[in-house]
C-alpha cells in the first residue's frame, strides 16, 4: 500500500501511500510512533503519488505526471505534520517507474515523464529536472514498457554511477554522472 522511497528529515521519517495520495510522519525522534493525523495531500495536481526521495533539504514528491517538493516548515508536532509544499517548485515532469527513484548525496535521478518528450531518465538540478538520456536510451525505455525495473547508485573507480535494470528488456543500463555518458553491463 505504500510508494517506493522512506525519507528522513530533521528527525522525522516520512512514507507516502498512493491510495490516499498522503504522505505521513513519524513522531520527532521517534521512527516506531506514529499518528494517523500527522500527514500532508500530495495534491498540487489531479495526481498519484508514487513515490518519494530526499533532495537538499526537500522532501521530493513524485507523481505520474508531475512532482512537487516540501520542505520542513518547523511546525509539526505529535498530531501534525512539519511539512508545507513549496509551491513554485512544482514540475509536469511525472515518474514513469517508482523503483528507478534513486537519491545520491548530491542528486535524484528517475526514470521520468512528460507531455512533449515521453519517457527519458532525470536528475535534478537544484530543483529542477535535467534530461540526461539519449534519444537511443529513451527508445530502450518506451520498448520495455517498464513494468519491472530496479535501479541504485554505486561508486566505483571515482565515478558515479546511476544503475538500471530492465527486467522486461533484460538489459542493465548504467549511467556515468560524472562523463554523463550511458553504457550497457552484461555478464
Amino acid at each position: 500500500p505504500y510508494v517506493a522511497g522512506t525519507v528522513y528529515l530533521n528527525d522525522f521519517t516520512f512514507i507516502g501511500k498512493a491510495s490516499n495520495n498522503r504522505i505521513y510522519n513519524s513522531n520527532l525522534g521517534d521512527p516506531t510512533t506514529w499518528n494517523a493525523l500527522a500527514y500532508i495531500v500530495f495534491n498540487q495536481t489531479t495526481d498519484t503519488l508514487v513515490g518519494i526521495a530526499k533532495h537538499l533539504n526537500y522532501l521530493v514528491a513524485f507523481g505520474q505526471s508531475s512532482t512537487q517538493f516540501f520542505y520542513d516548515n518547523g511546525t509539526g508536532t505529535s498530531t501534525t505534520t512539519p511539512l508545507a509544499v513549496a509551491q513554485s517548485y512544482t514540475m509536469e515532469t511525472g515518474c514513469a517507474a517508482a523503483d528507478s527513484i534513486v537519491s545520491t548525496s548530491s542528486t535524484v535521478l528517475w526514470i521520468g515523464t512528460t507531455k512533449s518528450h515521453g519517457v527519458s531518465v532525470y536528475l535534478l538540478d537544484g530543483v529542477s529536472p535535467v534530461k540526461v538520456s539519449t534519444s537511443a536510451i529513451d527508445k530502450v525505455l518506451e520498448a520495455d514498457g517498464l513494468s519491472r525495473v530496479m535501479s541504485y547508485a554505486y561508486k566505483f573507480s571515482g565515478h558515479s554511477l546511476y544503475v538500471l535494470t530492465l527486467h522486461t528488456s533484460s538489459i542493465t543500463l548504467v549511467f556515468d554522472m560524472g562523463t554523463r555518458t550511458w553504457t550497457q553491463w552484461t555478464q
